[in-house]
């Protein structure tokens, strides 16, 4: 249970940090202060739109569940899964590469979020869970 756990964290810190704008975090009300370097004035900054963090908003009720990876689309530090989940299937964002496709997972979810945009993919997802992917149990072992 400690990995588990261990990897949510891990995930949720490394989703919002891959998903902040452009890495700044300037307050739309922060002070326009100027910075000298050396002999010349550096302009202040403009203050950054207001995060559009995916993890913020997240419906809890999304559960914990096995499936086999369908699709697996791999972004920089993360990766969109497509989990076959018995007849339907369900997408999830996850930290790392993700598994490969025919890969029996686990997906232990931190939360799910609807009509999810992925600015990276310009592409809408009707639900995206996000959460740590780990094999999935097989019969007779134990967790």
């Amino acid at each position: 249970m400690k990995i588990r756990i261990r990897h949510a964290w891990a995930l949720s810190a490394g989703l919002a940090a891959a998903t902040a704008c452009g890495g700044r975090s300037i307050s739309p009300n922060a002070p326009e202060v100027a910075v000298a370097v050396g002999s010349t004035v550096a302009p202040p900054l403009e203050a950054a739109p207001p995060s559009t963090n995916p993890l913020t908003d997240l419906e809890s009720t999304a559960a914990d569940f096995d499936g086999v990876v369908a699709e697996r689309i791999r972004t920089g530090g993360y990766a969109y899964l497509r989990i076959d989940v018995g007849a339907d299937s369900q997408w999830v964002a996850t930290m790392g590469q993700g598994r490969p496709r025919g890969s029996r997972v686990h997906v232990a979810s931190l939360g799910a979020r609807r009509q999810f945009h992925s600015r990276r993919l310009d592409r809408d997802f009707d639900t995206m869970v996000f959460g740590a992917i780990d094999d999935a149990v097989q019969e007779g072992e134990v967790r």
